[in-house]
């Protein structure tokens, strides 16, 4: 069941990410202040996950004890995702916050949040959680807990700073 809503929860948000994309490309063109602070973003998430990459072979050993390897490589994704949206959101080079499609954001990966905290505490308390059994909820709630921080306080910002 829980499966089945992540699926489509998943298809919503590419749905949504495609008509957007679609949509931002016919009305808001991205100045080259953007584009530049978007480049970064990218380059810093491909540096981090490079540097995330070393450092899980050099420490292979150990964190193998912990995590599978689906977890590592799911690891390694995750923090080029969260460095690349925490710095695209901030320097406002992905979406504006207060409009619709910043707000239908959070309240997505609040969404995804909650259904991957439901899983998390299924598997609790059936002490069934492991790497392979909520590992990767796990992992998921983490970015998304972020991400979300990220946007919540861009929001707080932006209003401080519309305020004054």
């Amino acid at each position: 069941m829980i499966i089945s809503i992540k699926f489509v929860l998943f298809a919503a948000v590419i749905a949504v990410l495609a008509v957007g994309y679609k949509r931002s490309k016919k009305t808001q063109e991205y100045d080259e202040r953007q584009e530049l602070l978007q480049n970064r973003a990218y380059r810093y998430a491909a540096h981090d996950m490079i540097f995330t990459s070393a450092a899980a072979v050099i420490w292979s050993e150990e964190l193998m004890k912990v995590l599978n390897g689906e977890l590592l490589a799911l690891l390694i994704m995750l923090v080029g995702i969260v460095i690349y949206v925490s710095y695209a959101v901030l320097h406002d080079a992905y979406f504006p916050i207060n409009k619709t499609i910043g707000m239908a954001s959070i309240g997505l990966f609040g969404t995804m949040s909650i259904l991957e905290l439901i899983v998390i505490i299924k598997n609790l308390l059936n002490h069934t959680f492991s790497p392979e059994n909520g590992g990767m909820s796990l992992l998921l709630l983490i970015a998304f807990a972020i991400i979300i921080s990220v946007m919540l306080y861009k929001k707080h910002l932006d209003k401080k700073e519309a305020d004054s």
